[in-house]
């Protein structure tokens, strides 16, 4: 189920590096009560976890960002949360013939 918008509000669309580690494990529901991250470093827990959940590493998704912003490709209200929830997206989601293999089902 995709995110409602107040609960990510758009006001931080210029995200630190530990916004991006907070909000990426708020999306996948590792989030507990504190605001902090641990060691934000290459190779680190937490950069694994990212690099695993969205495909890409902090450093690349808030490029990305940067250049959607610079080259104005934002769709009006644009949220920086909504591309981390599309990556995380992209990174699962599997196409119906793939799926109907995996449990044995009829794609038909």
């Amino acid at each position: 189920m995709a995110p409602k918008r107040h609960e990510y509000p758009c006001s931080k669309n210029e995200p630190s590096i530990n916004d991006v580690y907070l909000l990426g494990k708020r999306i996948i529901g590792c989030h507990s009560s504190s605001s902090k991250t641990g060691k934000l470093t290459i190779g680190s827990s937490e950069d694994r976890l990212f690099r695993q959940s969205y495909g890409l590493s902090v450093a690349v998704v808030l490029e990305a960002w940067r250049l959607l912003q610079v080259h104005n490709l934002l769709p009006d209200g644009g949220c920086f949360y909504q591309l981390v929830w599309a990556l995380h997206f992209m990174k699962y989601y599997e196409p119906e013939l793939v799926l109907s293999a995996r449990f044995g089902a009829d794609p038909k």
